[in-house]
């Protein structure tokens, strides 16, 4: 090659083919590249077949497929998309089966979590509506109208059931309201039953007996004077049993035997002074 006209040397021909490598035929230089041409195609075709078995499976999530029935290729399988309107031919036999296999059954429940804290305490609810009126009550007993009505009137002094005093000053015309104090007066026997317990009002004259009995008691104003008097038997028609018993504030004493007609009976007596308070004999059979 020769001056700047790009002309060959005389004698020279241009040769534009493809040289052959050395000691490798043209044939299997093409054979490769048609061989790298063939798996760009193949690739492509795997993409567009991706892109067009796209409703595979279809939106229930099943798979529709056809299989031969005979020979030749019997049994071969191939995926069809319904979507596309795509059938079995009729020497095939269609076959479906669910992209998602059956649920399995349920697992053993696990254990129970710890139980969690406590939640803070809500907010206080707001003041509910004031509720209807209710009905009107009975009407109560009239009161007394003078202080003479008073009198007498029902009260409760140190538990016991008593009565209302009223008075007045003379000098100053006060008026005083006063719950009687009143006091027990009691005989409890042990060993046996009193013929006659006998709970006497020596104020008042009062008698109070109880036959055959071994606990008896009753209530005497405040200043007055009690006797319990105690018998066992009666002189000439039953005999009595000896027995012991005790006043308030002294020692026991043996009952005095009475005796009529060779039939004896046994007494005994307490006298309280002016009461202030409970008076209690205690008496008790000779063994």
């Amino acid at each position: 090659m020769s001056g700047g006209n790009g002309s060959l040397p005389e004698g020279h021909n241009a040769d534009l083919s493809v040289p052959e490598r050395k000691g490798i035929p043209l044939r299997r230089i093409l054979g490769r590249r048609a061989a790298r041409l063939a798996v760009a195609v193949a690739v492509i075709g795997l993409v567009g077949g991706a892109v067009a078995y796209a409703s595979i499976p279809d939106g229930s999530g099943v798979i529709h497929a056809c299989y031969k029935k005979n020979l030749p290729n019997q049994g071969a399988l191939r995926v069809i998309d319904t979507a596309k309107s795509q059938d079995c031919m009729s020497s095939e036999l269609p076959l479906t089966w669910n992209q998602r296999g059956p649920s399995g059954p349920s697992g053993a429940s696990g254990p129970s979590g710890p139980s969690g804290n406590s939640g803070p305490s809500g907010p206080s609810g707001n003041t509910g509506p004031s509720g209807p009126s209710g009905a009107s009550g009975p009407s109560g007993a009239a009161g007394a109208t003078s202080l003479a009505a008073l009198q007498g009137s029902p009260c409760t002094f140190n538990g016991n059931t008593s009565s209302v005093n009223v008075s007045i000053d003379s000098t100053t015309g006060a008026v005083s309201l006063t719950c009687t104090p009143v006091y027990l007066v009691s005989a409890t026997i042990s060993g046996g039953n009193m013929t006659v317990i006998n709970l006497r009002d020596q104020t008042l004259l009062d008698n109070h007996p109880f036959f055959f009995t071994a606990s008896e008691s009753i209530l005497m104003p405040a200043g007055h004077v009690a006797i319990v008097l105690l018998r066992s038997g009666d002189a000439g028609t039953h005999a009595g049993s000896p027995f012991h018993y005790s006043c308030p504030g002294d020692s026991s004493a043996a009952a005095s035997p009475e005796t009529t007609d060779g039939i004896t009976e046994y007494d005994g007596e307490c006298d309280s002074p002016a009461l202030s308070g409970d008076y209690a004999v205690t008496a008790s059979f000779d063994t």
